[in-house]
């Protein structure tokens, strides 16, 4: 006969499996609580703005000297004023309250369409956690986020409706695609598992397929009657972390000045020096976000860039064979490269160009026959 009363048995199993939860939950913020490294924000930032500004959609491309004027759909538009106005109002905190808030949206959802599996509390936790570990790469400030949190959405229903044979909750798929359509092109994915969906429900129906999809329900699943607790406790966590690697406005700005032309383009931008504007592949996009009266010769948009654009910029910047022919290169009147670039090296010899600003992170050429050598 066991001493220990049944309810003090229950809550001390229910607390293990609450702080087992709230870990597991906290492997997105460890994951998504870092400096703004990423390069295509910028430009994002940059097309945000543009609708704001114009109250419309842009149907060409206004921020690259190869793109000018072409079309270009701006697919992820309704992302783009969303992290605009957060960036407007909170600065780089606002970039990584984004990315922090969808990891945190993700992972419940992702729980919650686990849970329907029917597994192990311990086997339910370890998918979660392992399915997080594999998504880490793309905890990033992007529009998939969006197209993660509604495929998982999407996955919920669908277990949800093939559960119970109901199927009102499929009236929920209409609007969550136009949203999801607005916000990342994936949402095509999302329109493909439907598909299956149907398929396999009609599949269902054949009796010989019935009894191949039927499985067996383990143990109860961890109930979460306790969400208010783990979000006091998730919340508490996050704020620890944020303490622990000394996430501020001011830290923020640092990495990105270490990572970016920050002051390079003050100089230029004092300057007032002209274009063409010749530029690395990862620093385009931050060049159009801080540059806007200069367009880029390159960015991060592979559909306005296309491929053989792409190669032919990194093999110049490599130093690669006929990187002193290349004629965006030579029809440049200002060049801006990181200080470790071989083509940077490679200019600094080169009586065509002439350095005039460096520091640790960048430097900048401008044509050694240009009229803007007086400045």
């Amino acid at each position: 006969m066991s001493l220990v009363p049944a309810s003090v048995t229950n809550s001390e199993e229910t607390l293990r499996r609450l702080v087992i939860v709230v870990l597991v939950y906290c492997i997105p913020t460890f994951v998504a609580m870092v400096p703004i490294v990423d390069p295509d924000i910028w430009w994002h930032l940059r097309t945000g703005q543009w609708i704001a500004d114009h109250a419309q959609v842009p149907a060409t491309d206004s921020f690259s000297a190869y793109g000018s004027g072409k079309p270009w759909v701006a697919y992820s538009w309704l992302f783009e004023i969303l992290v605009y106005a957060l960036f407007t109002k909170l600065g780089l905190m606002g970039i990584l309250v984004f990315t922090v808030s969808m990891s945190l949206l993700i992972t419940p959802v992702l729980h919650g369409a686990l849970r329907r599996a029917g597994l192990p509390f311990l086997v339910e936790v370890l998918s979660v956690a392992v399915t997080l570990g594999a998504m880490s790469s793309l905890l990033s400030p992007r529009s998939w986020l969006f197209s993660i949190l509604f495929f998982t959405v999407e996955l919920f229903i669908l277990f949800h409706v093939r559960r119970t044979d109901r199927f009102a909750p499929l009236l929920a798929l209409p609007p969550l695609f136009v949203l999801w359509a607005n916000l990342h092109m994936q949402f095509v994915y999302g329109l493909a598992v439907l598909g299956l969906f149907l398929v396999e429900v009609l599949l269902s129906r054949l009796p010989s397929f019935s009894e191949f999809g039927r499985f067996v329900r383990s143990e109860p699943s961890f109930g979460l009657t306790k969400m208010r607790i783990i979000c006091v406790i998730l919340a508490l966590t996050v704020y620890l972390i944020a303490l622990h690697r000394h996430i501020s406005e001011q830290q923020l700005e640092s990495v990105v000045e270490r990572g970016f032309p920050v002051a390079a383009v003050k100089f230029i931008n004092e300057k007032n020096y002209s274009g063409p504007l010749y530029n690395a592949f990862g620093w385009g996009g931050y060049l159009i976000w801080t540059l806007p009266g200069l367009p880029v010769s390159m960015d991060g948009r592979m559909n306005v860039q296309g491929d053989q654009r792409i190669e032919r910029s990194v093999n110049t910047w490599s130093g690669l064979k006929g990187w002193e022919s290349d004629p965006e290169l030579m029809n440049a009147r200002l060049i801006i490269g990181g200080v470790n670039h071989v083509l940077t090296n490679l200019l600094r010899t080169d009586s065509r160009f002439k350095l005039v600003y460096e520091d640790t992170t960048a430097a900048v050429f401008i044509a050694s026959t240009d009229g803007v050598l007086s400045n």
